[in-house]
């Protein structure tokens, strides 16, 4: 599982690195916060092929990232 809160670019990178077989992880919460680059790099998170959790347009952020990461050990009961 990976999980990104804050930066665009470290989702961006995290998905080329599954595009060349580098990392292989279950899922992805990918939750970048911003006006340029968020967006695009959720979109390319939700045609990636992998699972994902995400927010749609310009919000996120390491908070968000972090609830949704406490649900799902919730709801999967992991805890």
């Amino acid at each position: 599982m990976s999980i990104i809160g804050y930066a665009p670019s470290v989702l961006i990178s995290a998905l080329k690195l599954i595009e060349q077989k580098l990392l292989q992880p279950s899922l992805i919460i990918g939750m970048p916060i911003g006006f340029s680059h968020a967006p695009a790099a959720k979109g390319r998170l939700m045609v990636s092929g992998v699972d994902y959790i995400t927010t749609v347009g310009t919000i996120g952020g390491g908070l968000l990232a972090a609830v949704a990461l406490w649900i799902f050990t919730i709801k999967t009961g992991i805890l």
